[in-house]
């Protein structure tokens, strides 16, 4: 399936891998150890849970930009920095 980001041009791909998105990805996102958050959730069958690296990505964005919650919710629908930040998701 293509997504926005295999819909952009190369030159305009390029910079967006060449942005914060991409290290913050690379290097921050896809290390975050879910295995220690496992407590958390119940062993129940219930309604799916928000991944929890999204969720510690997403405040850890919040953090570093000074976003507000309403914010870092808009960011993360409609921004391709952020969409890109969390490609898994």
């Amino acid at each position: 399936m293509f997504t926005v980001i295999d819909q952009l041009p190369e030159p305009v791909k390029q910079k967006l891998e060449s942005s914060w998105a991409h290290t913050f990805y690379h290097d921050y996102f896809c290390r975050l150890d879910k295995t220690i958050f496992s407590g958390l959730y119940s062993t129940k069958q219930s309604r799916p849970n928000t991944p929890v690296n999204i969720l510690v990505g997403c405040e850890t964005l919040k953090s570093g930009f000074g976003l507000s919650d309403e914010r870092l919710y808009n960011q993360f629908l409609f921004d391709l920095q952020f969409r890109y930040a969390f490609k898994a998701a």
